[in-house]
């Protein structure tokens, strides 16, 4: 993989299977290196704070309204931020 599109077309590869392992993906990301991981967690939450974004600006329609007003919430009650690289 070369670029950040690439790895963003790979994860909507995955995820556009209604039988997509998240388990398997979750258990994969725990047996990775514990910087991948802080790493991992820092898009994770970037991800969440673009779509509380997109939900405050009204920019969802009901495709992805639960995941942008859960995102919202989760912006509203939780201090996310980028952890340092160790």
């Amino acid at each position: 993989m070369k670029d950040s599109k690439e790895a963003a077309q790979a994860m909507s590869d995955f995820v556009n299977n209604m039988t997509c392992d998240i388990d398997g993906f979750v258990k994969g990301m725990i047996a990775e290196h514990r910087t991948l991981q802080q790493t991992f967690t820092n898009l994770c939450f970037a991800w969440i704070r673009k779509s509380a974004e997109r939900y405050e600006q009204g920019n969802y329609d009901g495709r992805n309204e639960y995941s942008c007003k859960k995102c919202a919430e989760i912006v509203k009650h939780v201090e996310l931020f980028d952890g340092p690289f160790i």
